[in-house]
């Protein structure tokens, strides 16, 4: 269904099989890759990502397989980062002291209780109700309900320097960001993977997208 193939960057921090399964089900020709120089040319790369931005940037970065994301991004490449490899988009994080690749403008805060109407845990864990803001949200968003619900699983969210990066918008205890996107480079707050037909569809028309 896809033109380029999906590659999945496996640098230890991830649920990497769920989002090959998930990729596979939908049809898409997808590879994992932990080695940067087995990273096949005219990709799509995802970089997945879960617990600690800190801990997962180090990773990253020791695995070698920072600099292949970055030149990859640089070149033009499509990328998807999902959970904290959205976050790892951005430029850094309040959780940890480690910088973030710096494709995306920003930074990370974790959620502000003070500004929360009533007691919510943390982390938010569960069904969310998802919006599009401009029209690269919507073209994710097709052929999906009005108000499409994703799975999430995070206590920290990104703060976009430049508005129109922020592509979807979601509530706990207030509005946060829970998509962005800039030129080649799309990030998803939530776990499409664990999202049923919903996280099947949005893949879809993130495939769409990149191969239009």
């Amino acid at each position: 269904m896809n033109n380029r193939g999906i590659t999945i960057v496996d640098y230890g921090s991830g649920n990497i099989g769920s989002l090959y399964n998930m990729f596979k089900y939908i049809g898409a020709e997808v590879h994992v890759v932990s080695d940067a120089d087995k990273i096949p040319k005219d990709t799509a790369l995802v970089l997945p990502g879960v617990g600690h931005f800190g801990r997962a940037a180090e990773k990253l970065e020791k695995s070698g397989l920072a600099k292949a994301v970055l030149e990859h991004a640089d070149a033009g490449g499509a990328l998807l980062g999902i959970c904290v490899g959205m976050q790892l988009l951005f430029q850094n994080s309040s959780e940890g002291d480690v910088p973030g690749l710096g494709l995306l403008k920003g930074k990370v805060c974790h959620f502000d209780r003070d500004r929360f109407a009533e007691r919510l845990p943390l982390p938010h864990v569960g069904w969310g109700y998802t919006d599009p803001t401009n029209s690269i949200g919507s073209r994710l968003m097709q052929n999906m309900p009005r108000r499409p619900r994703f799975y999430f699983v995070h206590s920290y969210h990104a703060v976009c320097a430049n508005k129109a990066d922020a592509i979807l918008e979601s509530t706990y205890g207030y509005r946060f960001t829970s998509a962005v996107s800039h030129a080649n480079v799309t990030g998803l707050q939530f776990h499409p993977e664990k999202s049923h037909t919903f996280g099947m569809t949005l893949l879809r028309n993130w495939i769409k997208c990149i191969n239009d």
